[in-house]
């Protein structure tokens, strides 16, 4: 059972797009972190992007100096990303390989915290 108490009704009529309603126990909390990559595995630094977090809300901007972006504090689930700029046929996900290997291949570009994809 969810309790919304007046005031924080008000908030949330308030609250502009995009803003976290719903902020989950630090006991259940999870990230996401997306890397945007070019085929030659450099960062596709100021990319837009729009991600839609496991709770609904809409998050929206631009890749920063390393072709990321990241939330923290988010209630774990499914998120859909995309890149407005481009077609879904021209980039790819790739999820990160979590037991690196000594292949330098498997994921290249993608750190153990990431989630890459080539553009």
């Amino acid at each position: 059972m969810l309790t919304v108490r007046p005031s924080q009704m008000q908030n949330m009529a308030e609250a502009s797009p995009g803003t976290k309603m719903v902020v989950p126990c630090a006991a259940d909390a999870t990230w996401i972190e997306v890397q945007l990559l070019d085929k030659q595995n450099n960062p596709m630094v100021g990319e837009k992007y729009q991600i839609r977090l496991p709770d609904s809300s809409l998050m929206e901007g631009t890749l920063d100096e390393n072709g990321k972006v990241r939330f923290d504090r988010i209630v774990a689930g499914q998120a859909t990303i995309t890149f407005p700029n481009f077609n879904a046929g021209e980039w790819s996900a790739q999820a990160p390989d979590a037991t690196r290997s000594s292949d330098s291949s498997a994921n290249a570009g993608a750190s153990d915290s990431s989630s890459a994809a080539s553009a």
